[in-house]
């Protein structure tokens, strides 16, 4: 047996509690497993959930100690608790035994492959207000997770690589705003990835290098290209990037939900308290392709603490650019908070630009400041073990001088998931509506979307 694995990925996180259940359907006896129900994996969705939202979906190693849940699980069961009150307090027992070295004298795992397939057929509203029909491959993503020496091992060191033949498409958000200041008037628009004719683009989204316990205990270094340690990030959610939060790139004319390229360190403190930092490159856009030049020569920094218990995970994140308070700076909040059947996320974000000549030039001549407010809010709701609902919701103001341009762009999307097994996800319908005043978008959205880890 297995005592510990590290998972980068949903897909292995799935294999692996597979191999748990399994266990559990083999070992008990057949009256126990009439009596509690264990004809399915659904007991485990709270912990998965769990892992993508506050692992996973961060880009950060997921260690699972089998012997440990199976033991929590038999044990509880013998006390005669039922699977849904063992599925809700799995989350403390993962979240206590996380640091533990336990080991198994069984032959280790080193080398996972796995993936993520997304498609979609939409009938979208077109920013001229017509409707098209579209049949789309939204994204694949395929998972290589290598560790180099033991993963019990105080220095552990890892690589991990996330090669995207079809990136993901950012799809919803506002791309241009018309900013007048007394007789001026021009258009903002989002940046334009600069051609790289020396170095070419890297063909990954993510790949690293990471090592733990560097210049001491619950200290990690990741080297590489790695997500941007600013606020939440899940791989999986139905809505994926439809947040102006973290997706708009015109004010500072980058994304916080972004790819980069630098070095980052990750200190546990405790159990519960964590923290991030990043030096990074800095580049403009969203995500794939990432350049392999700095072309401006300037690094930013970025950092993120985070407070986690069994219920809600909580944090606080800041960008700064060029390492000033002055520049071009993020702050913000989040909030993820799991109440039974109920998964609740959220982020309220600060962004300014006092430094408009790196994004806008000529608007620099005549606007001082470009800001935004911004926040959104998501949920997922387990009507039944197959059946979920949920929903986002997102704000974004974007202001010139303190002077807001157009109005408040909002989004409003719900839809409704159906699950039919641990690998696969069916987004029967969702619908969209995008109210980006004076931004001329399209406002309707329907679509159904089939999603499947492997």
């Amino acid at each position: 047996m297995h005592a510990q694995k590290s998972a980068y990925s949903m897909p292995e996180v799935n294999k692996i509690l597979k191999g748990i259940h399994l266990y559990l359907s083999i070992e008990l006896s057949d009256s126990t497993k009439n009596s509690i129900g264990l004809n399915n994996m659904r007991y485990l969705n709270p912990l998965t959930n769990y892992i993508d939202y506050n692992v996973i979906g961060k880009g950060k190693v997921a260690t699972l100690n089998e012997d440990k849940i199976r033991e929590f699980i038999v044990r509880n069961l013998s006390e005669g608790k039922e699977l849904k009150q063992i599925g809700e307090s799995l989350i403390n027992e993962y979240i206590l035994q996380e640091t533990d070295d336990a080991s198994s004298d069984g032959k280790e795992d080193l080398f996972n492959i796995g993936g993520f397939f997304s498609g979609e057929m939409e009938y979208h509203q077109e920013p001229d207000g017509k409707f098209e029909l579209k049949t789309e491959m939204n994204q694949l993503r395929i998972f290589f997770a290598s560790h180099l020496n033991s993963k019990k091992a105080s220095n552990n060191v890892s690589v991990f690589a996330e090669y995207n033949p079809v990136p993901e498409e950012v799809i919803h958000q506002v791309d241009e705003a018309i900013i007048t200041k007394g007789l001026f008037r021009d258009t903002l628009q989002q940046p334009t990835l600069i051609e790289d004719e020396l170095g070419g683009v890297i063909p990954f989204e993510r790949l690293f290098v990471h090592v733990k316990n560097v210049g001491g205990k619950n200290i990690g270094l990741t080297f590489g290209q790695f997500r941007n340690p600013f606020g939440l990030w899940s791989d999986y959610t139905s809505h994926r990037n439809f947040s102006s939060t973290k997706n708009n790139v015109l004010v500072n004319g980058f994304a916080l939900k972004k790819i980069e390229l630098g070095l980052k360190l990750d200190y546990k403190i405790n159990l519960k308290w964590e923290i991030e930092a990043a030096l990074v490159n800095g580049r403009f856009g969203r995500t794939a392709p990432l350049y392999r030049d700095d072309f401006d020569g300037y690094k930013d920094f970025v950092t993120h603490i985070t407070y986690t218990n069994s219920r809600f995970t909580a944090g606080a994140s800041a960008y700064l650019s060029e390492f000033s308070f002055n520049k071009r700076t993020a702050y913000g909040i989040d909030l993820s908070y799991r109440l039974n059947k109920l998964l609740v996320s959220g982020e309220y974000v600060v962004q300014k630009n006092n430094q408009l000549g790196l994004s806008a030039s000529k608007i620099g001549l005549f606007v001082k400041q470009l800001s935004s407010n911004s926040s959104y809010l998501q949920f997922d709701y387990e009507i039944s073990p197959n059946f979920h609902l949920y929903g986002l919701y997102d704000y974004w103001k974007m202001e010139a001088d303190k002077e807001t341009v157009n109005r408040a762009a909002i989004k409003i999307f719900h839809g409704i998931k159906y699950f039919l097994n641990t690998k696969a996800r069916w987004t029967i319908l969702e619908y969209g509506y995008v109210g980006h005043k004076g931004f001329e978008k399209g406002a309707t959205h329907l679509s159904t979307q089939l999603e499947i880890n492997f």
